[in-house]
Formats: structure tokens, C-alpha cells, sequence
């Protein structure tokens, strides 16, 4: 897979519920470019739907790696 896509969805957290997720972030669905949908953080100060992202993988303690999306 490409690891590429479009932001279908997203929503920004402004409170803490786990350890490790420091608010405010941006959680999103991104339709990606094979035709599947995946979920994880976006890294992007100003999201929106439509903007297309790229994957990329952070160690998060206690969790393992996580997908995060970069605006490209």
C-alpha cells in the first residue's frame, strides 16, 4: 500500500482520556488510495476535509507504533 490518502473525516479532542494523547489532537478517517479507510492522528494545523495525507508511523509508549497522518 501507498501509505497515501485523503482526509474523509476528522474530529479535534480537547480533553485528556488516555495517557500519552495530550490535548488538543486531531483524530481522522482517511480514505486512502487503494480504496480502504484507515483511522489514526493527523499532524495538521489546520485540517480539512479533502487534504491529502501521508502515513507515517511514531512510537507512542505503551501502545507500540501508531499511524499519524502528515499533511502533504
Amino acid at each position: 500500500m501507498s501509505g497515501r490518502g485523503r482526509v474523509h473525516t476528522f474530529s479535534t479532542v480537547h480533553r485528556a482520556f488516555l495517557p500519552g494523547f495530550t490535548p488538543p489532537y486531531t483524530v481522522a478517517w482517511i480514505d486512502l488510495d487503494e480504496g480502504v479507510r484507515a483511522f489514526g492522528n493527523l499532524l495538521a494545523e489546520e485540517p480539512r476535509i479533502g487534504m491529502e495525507v501521508q502515513v507515517c508511523f511514531d512510537e507512542l509508549p505503551g501502545f507500540g507504533p501508531v499511524p499519524q497522518w502528515r499533511a502533504l
